[in-house]
């Protein structure tokens, strides 16, 4: 086992040699560009990921901003104040309708007191309707 595991070793830093010696030697060590135009070219990629980073944290930031406890409590907030508005607004219909109901409730009840003097009233406007009805004739057969 302790053998395979110093080949391995071995095996790696021939490949790290090897890597050192190959087309990516200006990348490690920190080792110069060799011409010009190499070192332009890692200029620019190096420039362009400082961009990718950069566009990273913003996006980072804005998403702390939108997603973060400080916004949740704040959409919450804004739920709340809209339920307790509409539970406002519930209440108001309520009691409108409440007040319509006592209203109707009044009139039946007047409509009732109305017919029940009518049916006591009735009686007697007939006796007096007989009445007047009867005395006529006498008064002609008198």
């Amino acid at each position: 086992m302790k053998q395979t595991e110093r080949e391995h070793e071995s095996v790696e830093k021939i490949v790290k040699q090897a890597g050192a010696a190959g087309p990516d030697k200006g990348k490690e060590g920190g080792a110069k560009p060799q011409s010009w135009r190499q070192y332009i070219e890692e200029t620019e990629a190096a420039e362009k990921r400082a961009e990718q980073e950069a566009a990273r944290a913003r996006a980072a930031r804005t998403r702390r901003k939108k997603h973060g406890a400080a916004a949740l409590q704040e959409k919450a907030k804004g739920a709340l104040n809209s339920a307790k508005e509409a539970l406002d607004g519930a209440k108001d219909a309520l009691d409108g309708a409440k007040a319509a109901l006592s209203a109707k409730r009044t009139k039946e009840e007047a409509t009732q007191v109305k017919a029940a003097e009518r049916v006591k009233e009735e009686p007697a406007k007939e006796k007096a309707a007989e009445q007047t009805k009867t005395e006529p004739v006498k008064e002609k057969a008198a």
